[in-house]
């Protein structure tokens, strides 16, 4: 879905959050609430810089994982519209 939209994933992989990941973000982004919880469980300082993408326009982006196309798709709508949304303000 990337690649189709010219964005290269290749160079990136995924870390598990930890403690020193967490202070090193200046501002956590994440897709549904519960997100933000399990970063507080990890650490509590944490939560004053993690908000969801879709904070501005007050929504939050279900997982697709293992869902139809469809919800892949919506997914990406909203992702795109939550860095939208925060690109403006940032």
């Amino acid at each position: 879905m990337m690649a189709a939209r010219g964005i290269d994933l290749a160079p990136h992989r995924a870390q598990q959050a930890d403690v020193a990941l967490c202070r090193w973000a200046e501002l956590v982004l994440v897709m549904e609430s519960h997100h933000r919880e399990a970063l507080t469980d990890i650490d509590p300082a944490v939560r004053g810089k993690t908000f969801l993408l879709g904070h501005w326009g007050k929504f939050e982006i279900p997982d697709p994982y293992r869902r139809a196309q469809t919800v892949w798709d919506e997914a990406v709508g909203l992702i795109d519209r939550g860095v939208t949304e925060w690109s403006r303000r940032l």
